[in-house]
């Protein structure tokens, strides 16, 4: 800021001031910010402005596709998968901007634990936890697959047993890493096949009339 007085000639006392603002405008936008994040992340906006005496420094900023890369709150948050510019223009009117190519990622998962019964027992069922590393990662979905459905089979997300014998529970990732781990399940007890019944109806002894009988053919 400048101060100008202009004194008349024939009177000195006669004068008058005026104020001359300089301003300084903003010649160049440096964004700090990383290109490259994950799924969920989200970090404070940051950038240099250039002269460091500008006379308004301030910018405001913006992101050219809000479902990939949102902007809000002084924060940029990465929503899903893909690439947006990050945008900041300065405020002081000078139009200048810079732009920054953000590619968002998702976290993949980079190992399944399970945890279950090993063993099933003629006429029990078994049920099964799964959960994914890291606890971050963006698609948690798995699937389920019973190796020899002629041991145990899935129902409702239960682990029924079929027959006798030794098979594989695999659990696979679906974020196309394609992991997947195997877990054996042990299936024993005794079968009894009936391939006939012949019930005598006058052999049968009710002892009690209290007590109910049901035969199932």
């Amino acid at each position: 800021t400048a101060t100008v007085t202009v004194t008349s000639t024939d009177n000195p006392e006669v004068k008058a001031e005026l104020v001359i603002t300089v301003k300084v405008t903003v010649s160049e936008i440096t964004i700090s910010n990383a290109a490259t994040m994950n799924v969920g992340d989200a970090a404070d906006l940051a950038c240099t402005v250039a002269p460091a005496d500008a006379t308004n420094p301030e910018v405001e900023w913006t992101s050219s596709d809000a479902s990939i890369l949102l902007v809000a709150n002084g924060k940029v948050v990465a929503v899903k998968a893909g690439t947006a510019k990050l945008i900041a223009t300065a405020k002081d009117g000078s139009e200048v901007k810079a732009e920054l190519e953000v590619t968002v990622s998702n976290v993949l998962v980079s190992s399944i634990t399970v945890t279950g019964n090993e063993q099933l027992v003629v006429g029990t069922t078994g049920t099964y936890q799964a959960s994914v590393a890291p606890e971050n990662a963006t698609n948690k979905e798995l699937t389920y697959e019973i190796e020899d459905t002629n041991v145990a089979q899935i129902q409702n997300d239960t682990i029924i047993r079929v027959n006798n014998g030794t098979t594989n529970l695999i659990v696979t990732t679906t974020d196309g890493t394609n992991i997947s781990v195997k877990i054996p399940i042990i299936i024993e007890g005794v079968f009894v096949n009936i391939t006939e019944l012949t019930v005598d109806i006058n052999n049968i002894n009710f002892t009690s009339l209290s007590q109910n009988y049901q035969i199932i053919a």
